[in-house]
Formats: structure tokens, sequence, C-alpha cells
């Protein structure tokens, strides 16, 4: 967003949507190292993916994208308070 407001909008876009995709990555299922009974939530790390993929659409202005990813957080982690708060600024 930065880059837009320093008039370099194709370069912040294209950085969102890299890092859309790192978190679209994170996101999809895999094995793990770690027992999910380790972790401090079973789908912390799979909220977080969402979440981050819901902030990238939402700043590339793809609004029902945003709103899917921050509900596939809340369905991971349904205590997320930010995924939350941004769900419902969405609305």
């Amino acid at each position: 967003m930065a880059k837009k407001r320093l008039g370099q909008a194709e370069a912040g876009d294209e950085m969102l949507r890299r890092l859309l995709e790192t978190a679209q990555e994170a996101a999809q299922p895999k094995e793990s190292a770690v027992s999910p009974t380790k972790r401090r939530h079973p789908g912390s790390e799979k909220a977080q993916a969402h979440y981050l993929a819901g902030l990238c659409h939402a700043a590339l202005g793809a609004k029902q994208d945003a709103k899917a990813q921050f509900g596939l957080a809340l369905a991971a982690q349904p205590d997320f308070a930010e995924a939350r708060s941004e769900l419902d600024r969405t609305r």
C-alpha cells in the first residue's frame, strides 16, 4: 500500500500478489513434523495463512475473496479475533 501512495501501484500490487501466493501455499494441507497438540492452537498456522491471504485480497480490492479467506481463517481457528474484525469490516 505504501508503494501505491508513492505512485508505484504496479510494483505494490505485484508484491501483494507474490505475498498472496505464499500465503495460499502455506494454507495448503501438509504433513507437519510438529504434533498438532504441541502447537498453540491446532489451526493457528493455517488460520494465519488464510488471514494473510485475506489481507492481500483486501488490499488488491478483491473484497469477496478477502471475505472468503477471513472466513477460512475463522474456520481453522474460531477465536481468531483479528480475522473476525477484518471479516466484519469487509461486510
